[in-house]
C-alpha cells in the first residue's frame, strides 16, 4: 500500500485558487455597494401596489388636463358635453381604483391600455381644440372687418346726412327774402323833407322808410307780412303815434313792431314804403330799422339822428 503525500507545489496551488475566489467575491460585492440605490432600485420590478398608484397620479392627471381643456373649449363657445362625459369616466375610474386593495398582472396590463387609450383621446381633443381656436380667431377677424365695414357706413350715411342736412340749410337760406336798398327822408311838422344826412332831432316829426324786397326765384308767389321795427339807441322799439303797438312772432318768440305792411310777393322786386310819426322828438343817436318776413331777418339798416 502507497501513502501519497502533498508536496509543497501541490499546497501552494489550492491556497491560490482558494485565494482568486475570495477576492472574487469581494469584488462582486464592492461594486454592487458601489451602485446607485436608484439604480438598484429600478432594477426591481414595481410591486402591484405601486404600479396601482402610478395608474391613479396618471388618471389625475388626464383628468385635470382635461377639466383646463373644458374651461377652454366652454369660454370659446365650443359644445363641451362629449368633453364632460369623458371627464366623469376617467374621475369614475380613479374612485374604483381607490376601493381596490390587490390587483393582479392582468388587470394592470389591462388599465395601462386604458391609460394610453386615454391619452391619445386627449390628444385627438388637443387637436380639436386647436382647430377650434383658429376657427374663433377667423371669425373674430372676419367680425373685425364687418365692424369696421359697419363702421365705415354708419359714418358714410352720418355724413350724407349732415351734407343733406346742411344742403337743406343753404336751401332754406336761399330761399329767404332779402331787403335792401334802404332810403330815409325826414320831414318837420310843415313837411318840409330833409335827407338822411340832414336829420335832426329838433327838426324831424316824421320818418319816410323806403326799401325794395329784392327778386327770388326760389319763393313761390304769395301773401307776404313783413314787419317792421324801428329801433332808439337804448334798444327800445318805437311806435306809430296813431296806432297801437304791434305783436309778432320771430323764431318762437314774441316781440314788438313798428308796423306791419301787407304785401303780394310774385317772385319780382317789391318797393316797400311807410311813413313813420313819432308824436314826440326823436332821441339823439344812432338808431336801427329791422325788417323781418317769413319768421326771419331779410335786412337791416342803421341811420343817426343828431
Amino acid at each position: 500500500m502507497k501513502i501519497a503525500f502533498s508536496t509543497p507545489v501541490q499546497k501552494i496551488t489550492a491556497v491560490g485558487i482558494v485565494a482568486a475566489v475570495l477576492l472574487s467575491v469581494i469584488t462582486s460585492g464592492y461594486y454592487l455597494l458601489s451602485q446607485n440605490p436608484k439604480q438598484i432600485s429600478q432594477n426591481i420590478p414595481p410591486t402591484p401596489k405601486k404600479q396601482l398608484h402610478a395608474i391613479y397620479n396618471q388618471l389625475d392627471s388626464i383628468s385635470g388636463e382635461l377639466a383646463d381643456h373644458i374651461e377652454t373649449v366652454s369660454t370659446l363657445g365650443g359644445e363641451v358635453d362629449s368633453l364632460t362625459a369623458f371627464r366623469k369616466q376617467l374621475e369614475a375610474e380613479k374612485y374604483n381604483l381607490k376601493l381596490k386593495r390587490n390587483v393582479d398582472s392582468a388587470q394592470i396590463v389591462e388599465m395601462t391600455h386604458k391609460i394610453n387609450h386615454y391619452e391619445k383621446m386627449l390628444g385627438k381633443k388637443a387637436m380639436e381644440l386647436v382647430i377650434l381656436k383658429q376657427t374663433v380667431a377667423d371669425l373674430e377677424s372676419e367680425n373685425k372687418a364687418l365692424r369696421t365695414e359697419r363702421d365705415s357706413l354708419k359714418a358714410e350715411v352720418s355724413e350724407t346726412c349732415t351734407q343733406k342736412e346742411l344742403l337743406e340749410e343753404k336751401l332754406n337760406i336761399a330761399k329767404r327774402l332779402k331787403a335792401d336798398n334802404f332810403e330815409l327822408q325826414g320831414f318837420d311838422k310843415t313837411d318840409q323833407r330833409n335827407n338822411e344826412k340832414g336829420l335832426f332831432a329838433k327838426r324831424v316829426a316824421k320818418l319816410a322808410v323806403r326799401f325794395r324786397i329784392k327778386e327770388n326765384v326760389l319763393v313761390d308767389p304769395a301773401s307776404k307780412k313783413v314787419y317792421i321795427r324801428i329801433v332808439e339807441p337804448d334798444d327800445l322799439v318805437l311806435f306809430d303815434a296813431k296806432n297801437s303797438p304791434h305783436h309778432f312772432k320771430i323764431q318762437g318768440r314774441e316781440d314788438f313792431c313798428t308796423t306791419v305792411k301787407n304785401i303780394f310777393y310774385e317772385s319780382n322786386d317789391v318797393q316797400v314804403d311807410y311813413l313813420f310819426e313819432k308824436g314826440n322828438p326823436f332821441k339823439q343817436g344812432k338808431h336801427k330799422l329791422e325788417i323781418y318776413c317769413d319768421d326771419h331777418l331779410i335786412g337791416e339798416h342803421s341811420f343817426t339822428i343828431k
